[in-house]
């Protein structure tokens, strides 16, 4: 612990940055590794499929906008009258 406190504030902060851009390096390598090996060719994928499960997403989606739309207009048009509400 003593020999890190006898070196000088500006080369620890220069090892960390060197180890911070090295971990850097390491990453974009392997992403740009893995990215090159990935198959895309359409075969394996549902890219131009019809996927049902996304039609269904994109419904509820739609569905929960409208009804929080709703209840927002609901609670703001009639809010004071409790016979209507």
């Amino acid at each position: 612990m003593s020999l890190v406190r006898r070196v000088g504030l500006g080369v620890r902060l220069g090892v960390a940055f060197g180890l911070l851009g090295l971990a850097l390096l390491v990453v974009g390598v392997t992403s740009t590794t893995t990215l090159s090996r990935l198959d895309i060719s359409g075969t394996g994928t549902a890219q131009g499929k019809d996927v049902k499960a996304l039609e269904i997403v994109s419904l509820l989606t739609q569905d929960t906008s409208t009804s929080a739309t709703d209840v927002v207009r609901h609670l703001y048009v009639y809010d004071g009258d409790l016979k209507t509400q």
